[in-house]
């Protein structure tokens, strides 16, 4: 792990220096911080926007910083097909301003939800009095394949295909009237960064769908991300055990085609039985991002958090060292400043 900058490191920026640089790029449209980003190894991306989007909100200026970033992104892409899809530096940014601002939100949606599939799965596990054969078969949790080793798919079918492809979709039912029933306590930080993804977007490439590029930058790395991996983001205290993680992969997975309006295929056929469902919430979803997208109060109340000083020192600590690879090419490996 690298020296603080108060260690007197001879190869570290000091405080002082860092901050001259912070605030003097607010007053320069974040061109600084974008050129760090574009001359940062792509290992330690994710350390730098991390760093930048503490620094940045100890100042009240993260979410302006983020709305920079994604008009450089959309300004600087190749391909519509490609946009926010590449683990991009908004993207990046977008996952840590969503975890300073939205986990309030997030866990209002996504908790009583998840609370109530724990209870299930754990009537699941009880014992059945009577026959073994009367036990539920935990193992599979909501699985949608079915064993071919017989070499005879008509027998290998298993019926409870279709009873767990229901389950699923009555778990994605209830994550989905969560999320709507509650847009009112939104951040509306949300309404204006999905209103400029489609402002921008549409200058650019004014004959692309938004739908797709907001289902990809925030309804993914947001919403459903959420519900993948709960525990990441504090909605659970403990990791998922392997029965509950494999349901949640699997309800994620049908939200994530969902979202994007992407059917499955052979890729994953076994998942083809819920094409269905995906089509029948189309409209819904067409309503939810125009939710997203209207409404927008140009001046959002943008209090910035008291970022902690135990975070905020150590993205001063990896902005000392990203500044100074800019600088000189030379880079500090460290193992994880923010633990």
């Amino acid at each position: 792990m690298p020296k603080s900058i108060d260690d007197g490191d001879d190869n570290a920026m000091q405080l002082d220096e860092i901050l001259a640089i912070i605030n003097e790029d607010i007053s320069n449209d974040f061109e600084r911080a974008i050129s760090l980003l574009e001359c940062t190894p792509e290992t330690d991306a994710d350390s730098v926007c991390r760093a930048l989007m503490y620094a940045f909100e100890k100042q009240g200026k993260s979410l302006v910083f983020l709305l920079k970033l994604i008009a450089y992104e959309v300004e600087n892409s190749d391909s519509a097909t490609t946009l926010f899809r590449n683990n991009c530096f908004a993207s990046k940014c977008f996952k840590v301003y969503a975890r300073m601002i939205g986990l309030p939100y997030l866990f209002r949606v996504l908790f009583p939800v998840i609370k109530k599939l724990y209870k299930e799965e754990q009537n699941d596990t009880i014992e059945v009095k009577g026959s073994i054969d009367m036990k539920p078969d935990t193992s599979s949790g909501y699985e949608l394949s079915f064993d071919t080793s017989s070499g005879d798919e008509d027998l290998a079918y298993d019926a409870s295909i279709e009873e767990n492809a229901l389950l699923i979709q009555v778990a994605c039912e209830e994550f989905f009237k969560s999320l709507t029933k509650a847009k009112k306590y939104l951040p509306e930080q949300f309404n204006l960064i999905s209103n400029t993804i489609e402002i921008k977007v549409h200058q650019k490439y004014p004959n692309c769908p938004i739908d797709i590029y907001i289902a990809t930058f925030i309804f993914l790395r947001y919403f459903v991300a959420g519900i993948s991996v709960p525990e990441s983001f504090g909605i659970i205290e403990k990791r998922p055990n392997p029965i509950m993680r494999r349901r949640l992969i699997l309800i994620s997975k049908v939200l994530s085609n969902m979202s994007t309006g992407v059917k499955f295929g052979e890729k994953e056929d076994y998942m083809v039985i819920m094409n269905s469902y995906l089509e029948s919430k189309r409209k819904l979803l067409e309503k939810y991002y125009k939710f997203l997208c209207s409404d927008i109060n140009t001046h959002v109340k943008n209090d910035h958090l008291n970022v902690p000083d135990k975070y905020y020192n150590a993205s001063l600590t990896v902005l000392s060292y990203a500044f100074e690879y800019q600088n000189r090419g030379v880079w500090v490996k460290e193992t994880d400043c923010f633990s």
